[in-house]
């Protein structure tokens, strides 16, 4: 799973867990006991994502995403109220396929509705793949803002140290409850206003001054500049 069949084929030394309540998986996954060093058994529950209630602003981004997902497409969910929410807004789409790192428990639907069958992969056609998916429309879907409204997650900066999953120059879409901002080949300006239009009303002011302070903007009317 993930990482761990890479990191144990490099490894020096592999100590092995047997716990009899871990599911068992396909794909490659599987190692052979020659590359065991030590065995250790165990029996107790895997850890559970907590699953917590999807609120209007995320039926809202999710109603955008679903708007933008073609027949066929293959999905890379990841986990959270997000993919939940838009997943089960897919009803109505046919043949789309899973190739994702994670999945909800909102992916069991569409299943076996068949409006999941895997069927126009271009790669394990017919099966569902939990692993990193590369290439597609890249979609980052997210509420507006965090800690009950207080902070912005449109930011003009990130804190110093702050990871970065994916590029700017790999979105292609930033969505939120206000809008979907189409940022693929704008220039650094044209990507700043498109951010601003779907940042939460109560904050596209003061990134609007930080945007005009960054000579991002024009410092008069707010507009762009040439």
């Amino acid at each position: 799973m993930d990482i761990t069949h890479a990191v144990i084929e490099h490894a020096r030394h592999v100590i092995v867990e047997i716990n009899d309540q871990a599911p068992r998986t396909f794909g490659d996954s599987f190692v052979h006991v020659s590359r065991v060093h030590a065995f250790t058994e165990a029996s107790h529950p895997l850890v559970e994502y907590e699953s917590h209630p999807v609120t209007e602003a995320h039926r809202a981004i999710a109603r955008r995403v679903a708007n933008l997902t073609p027949d066929g497409a293959v999905l890379q969910t990841g986990i959270g109220r997000l993919p939940e929410a838009m997943l089960g807004l897919l009803g109505d789409h046919r043949d789309l396929g899973i190739h994702s790192e994670m999945v909800p428990d909102g992916v069991i639907d569409p299943m076996e509705a068949g409006v999941v069958n895997n069927a126009r992969k271009p790669l394990r056609r017919g099966k569902a793949v939990t692993g990193f998916a590369l290439g597609g429309l890249p979609i980052i879907a997210l509420p507006s803002t965090a800690k009950n409204g207080d902070i912005s997650r449109i930011v003009p900066t990130l804190r110093p140290g702050a990871g970065a999953v994916t590029s700017r120059g790999d979105v292609h879409w930033a969505i939120t409850e206000h809008g979907a901002a189409y940022l693929h080949g704008k220039c650094l300006r044209e990507r700043v206003e498109a951010m601003i239009t779907i940042a939460d009303p109560s904050f596209r002011e003061e990134l609007e001054r930080y945007a005009i302070g960054a000579k991002l903007l024009g410092a008069k009317t707010g507009m762009a500049m040439a």
